[in-house]
């Protein structure tokens, strides 16, 4: 929720470790997490939730809908756009 929270609203501001900060450090108040092996390809809002996550050239992210036309144009036009394929429950 955090994550979705920080990214929706924020849309890119944060590259992959400043919105683990984010998330563990500032919100979650949470410093004596490791946070050297966070991945935005492990983000439970992609393979969870179906969230595309694309990344910017400068390294920012910003939350895209895998149901919108604009998370097809980015498919189509970048490899920058997470794709994961959500679990099976």
């Amino acid at each position: 929720m955090i994550q979705y929270k920080v990214l929706s609203e924020h849309p890119c501001k944060y590259n992959e470790e400043k919105l683990s900060h984010e998330v563990h450090v500032v919100r979650r108040g949470r410093p004596d997490l490791d946070r050297s092996r966070y991945t935005i390809r492990r983000n439970l809002l992609a393979k969870r939730y179906g969230w595309g996550i694309h990344v910017n050239k400068q390294g920012k992210l910003k939350l895209v809908g895998c149901e919108t036309k604009e998370y097809e144009r980015l498919a189509s036009e970048t490899p920058n756009v997470v794709r994961v394929s959500r679990n099976q429950a």
